[in-house]
């Protein structure tokens, strides 16, 4: 059996390793939560750049299309006897 020096020695010792060990994973915790809070910026950010990007590609196609209209409805015009002028 042991004595009583001993047992207070021991849960003095398992007392600090839990302090230790709470102290690691409140450090990997933060850091952690730092990095997710960096990812989720950078995310962010890439997703606004990818829908101005995208924004830009539709009003681009937007004005080929109009512009494809236009000419389709010259040339049908032009192709009944009309003389339209084509921009």
């Amino acid at each position: 059996m042991h004595d009583k020096g001993e047992l207070l020695l021991r849960v003095q010792t398992l007392r600090q390793g839990l302090s230790d060990w709470r102290t690691k994973l409140d450090t990997q915790v933060r850091n952690y939560q730092e990095e997710m809070g960096a990812l989720n910026t950078n995310l962010k950010t890439e997703v606004g750049q990818l829908r101005a990007e995208f924004n830009e590609l539709r009003s681009t196609l937007r004005q080929q299309m109009e512009l494809t209209v236009s000419l389709a409805k010259g040339e049908t015009r032009s192709d009944a006897g009309a003389t339209t002028p084509l921009k």
